[in-house]
């Protein structure tokens, strides 16, 4: 009787089971810290606003799924199961909530890539369809793993279960999701860098855009990679951080702030001209030096509109003897009246500047 009362714990074992409990509890107190502190921007950004869209939906799901993931993943750690069948279901609930979450982090980022590159359909394609194959590897290919994987209960001193998943093709989920997320920062940057980076013009969009976008891939990469490294390269410290689960967490809260930071800018920093009604960015006419080109040897002031530096519209006003193209970059209302205060406000109903301010605000608004 007393040799089968008495087991042998082997205390490194023991020692990695509890540092295991420390990072779990320490990713749930981080994302309870994120979600209390983030709360008011919740509630004076979305709450107050009447208006439902999308964009707002997918960010309070976000916030709930994310909660109750790092609850699941505290009581599959911690509470002393004593059936499979419970095990089972907390462990599914918890790849439920995720394919929540993964979906959030992907259409968000499709979203930005997609108010970008709006008309160009063969990149915006590409991006669909990695995205796709990212979710839905995810869904099948991890989610068969775990419907295959055996049960593994603690036993005291051991606390919480486990399935353990294994797969032959799991690295094609991790390949697929870095390409995404590789694939991602590309656009963004490829489109926001060249406008974020002019000196003497105020981009806040683009500049959020390109910032938030660089911010978020370092942290989810870093994470995803770590996961990578202790499930093919087992060490000590895997059976510490793989029970957190905390990948998600961080792509989740990453997100979240990106809503966060983006909404601000959308509610609280609207900007409106005597040229146009946008408040999302506003324009800035900058005459060029006069050029040669009228018959009678004289100079020409002339403009080129260009939006945000990357592209070039030439117009022609009517009865305007002065401009006959113009610069039109984003700017701040600010910017705009110091460079023009003697310019007559009958240039806000121009044909092209109502054009380009439309254009632009559909785009910027394609993001909420």
């Amino acid at each position: 009787m007393s040799s089968s009362s008495t087991t042998t714990i082997d205390p490194a074992l023991l020692s990695t089971h509890i540092e295991s409990k420390y990072v779990t509890l320490s990713i749930t107190a981080w994302v309870m810290y994120e979600i209390i502190s983030t709360m008011g921007d919740s509630i004076d950004l979305f709450w107050m606003h009447n208006r439902w869209s999308v964009f707002k939906i997918l960010f309070f799901v976000n916030r709930i799924s994310v909660v109750l993931t790092v609850i699941d993943v505290t009581i599959v750690n911690f509470a002393p199961f004593e059936s499979s069948y419970d095990c089972i279901v907390a462990t599914w609930i918890q790849f439920v909530l995720s394919v929540f979450i993964i979906s959030i982090v992907a259409f968000t980022l499709a979203s930005r890539i997609f108010a970008l590159w709006r008309g160009n359909y063969i990149v915006l394609g590409i991006l669909f369809l990695v995205m796709t194959a990212n979710i839905l590897n995810y869904l099948f290919i991890y989610g068969g793993a775990l419907y295959r994987a055996p049960v593994k209960l603690g036993q005291a001193p051991f606390t919480g279960c486990c399935l353990v998943a294994q797969s032959n093709v799991m690295w094609v989920v991790f390949a697929n999701t870095l390409s995404f997320e590789a694939l991602s920062i590309g656009l963004i940057i490829y489109k926001a860098w060249p406008i974020a980076r002019q000196r003497g013009i105020q981009t806040p969009l683009f500049t959020l855009l390109l910032e938030d976008g660089i911010g978020y891939y370092l942290s989810f990469t870093i994470s995803k990679l770590f996961i990578v490294g202790a499930i093919y390269f087992p060490t000590p410290i895997s059976n510490v951080i793989l029970p957190s689960y905390f990948s998600v967490p961080i792509a989740s809260m990453a997100v979240n702030r990106l809503f966060i930071r983006l909404q601000r800018v959308m509610v609280q920093g609207p900007t409106f001209t005597e040229y146009t009604t946008a408040n999302i960015a506003t324009f800035h006419i900058t005459s060029n030096e006069s050029r040669s080109g009228s018959s009678g040897g004289g100079s020409v002031p002339k403009e080129v509109i260009t939006i945000g530096g990357t592209g070039r519209v030439r117009a022609r006003r009517h009865h305007d003897d002065v401009f006959s193209e113009g610069d039109i970059e984003l700017a701040t209302a600010e910017d705009l009246h110091d460079a023009y205060p003697h310019r007559d406000s009958t240039l806000a109903h121009t044909a092209t500047a109502e054009s380009v301010a439309h254009t632009t605000e559909s785009k910027a608004r394609s993001l909420v």
